[in-house]
């Protein structure tokens, strides 16, 4: 084997050597951007999944999605109960794209943006899932 071709060859192998260890590990920002994606659906699935469980970064936005995910789909359903605030869905509805958004641009720049009444309502979930 000639020089050039065993150095590939080297780091060839220790690259799928390293990516091997790493296997159970995964990237906290894009799961917390995944949390956001298709919420509360994601959300929810990375709250009763007790693996996640001890990472507050992707339990904050897990809570912080679903309660925002669920608050849009109920109050978008009863709001088209009446006719006068039928109109105001539309507008629900753009609320809810911009905070979708933000959500998932947030996550994956790994901050934590907290949205009023919403996040501090998501810290003290994480809190206490963290005693239990």
């Amino acid at each position: 084997m000639e020089p050039v071709e065993a150095k590939r060859v080297a780091e060839e192998n220790s690259y799928h050597s390293n990516s091997n260890s790493h296997s159970n590990s995964y990237d906290k920002k894009l799961y917390a951007l995944l949390a956001w994606a298709v919420f509360p659906l994601t959300s929810a699935y990375f709250v009763l999944d007790k693996k996640y469980k001890d990472d507050e970064f992707l339990m904050f936005h897990a809570y912080e999605s679903l309660a925002a995910g669920v608050i849009l789909w109920v109050g978008s359903f009863l709001m088209s109960a009446t006719v006068i605030l039928l109109l105001l869905v539309p507008l629900v509805q753009l609320v809810g794209l911009v905070v979708w958004i933000l959500g998932m641009v947030k996550a994956y720049q790994g901050e934590k943006f907290k949205l009023p009444i919403i996040g501090d309502w998501a810290e003290k979930q994480v809190a206490k899932s963290k005693k239990s």
